[in-house]
């Protein structure tokens, strides 16, 4: 049932984003949705791109308890970036068409800086989680990959 809720979230962020982004064809989500969204690594799109890697070694286990934390992660990031850029959507909307001022506009600008440092910590978060999961070796792989020095 996780799954099935995993894949149609998933399924449902892609549509959307890609619905609401249609003039952003560069626009990386929910990555731009992060306060921290250019400097911050990505272990999930490690863990996607080279988890059968023979020189990574992740076991069985490892691989589990990572996949079973992406599916966790993946539904709060997929959320709240959700929640950010609908919020960012009617921010334009109000500067542009009802000429909206910044002090009018403070309030709601506040709660989407609160949320992106929410999505950021949960970003942080989860890379802790996955740095207890993996050896030292394995997460030498992961900043090798990443271009971490």
């Amino acid at each position: 049932m996780k799954k099935i809720l995993y894949i149609c979230l998933v399924g449902i962020t892609l549509f959307t984003s890609t619905a609401l982004s249609a003039s952003l064809e560069d626009e990386k989500f929910p990555a731009d949705y992060f306060l921290i969204h250019k400097n911050m690594p990505h272990y999930m799109r490690i863990f996607s791109n080279y988890e059968n890697d023979l020189e990574l070694g992740l076991n069985s286990e490892q691989k589990k308890e990572i996949q079973a934390l992406r599916e966790k992660v993946v539904i709060q990031v997929s959320e709240l970036a959700l929640k950010i850029k609908e919020m960012e959507l009617k921010v334009q909307k109000q500067v542009i068409f009802e000429n909206r001022s910044a002090l009018e506009l403070q309030s709601l600008v506040n709660k989407i800086a609160k949320l992106r440092a929410e999505l950021t910590l949960a970003h942080i978060g989860c890379i802790g989680k996955v740095k207890l999961i993996i050896t030292e070796d394995q997460h030498s792989f992961f900043l090798d990959k990443l271009g971490i020095k």
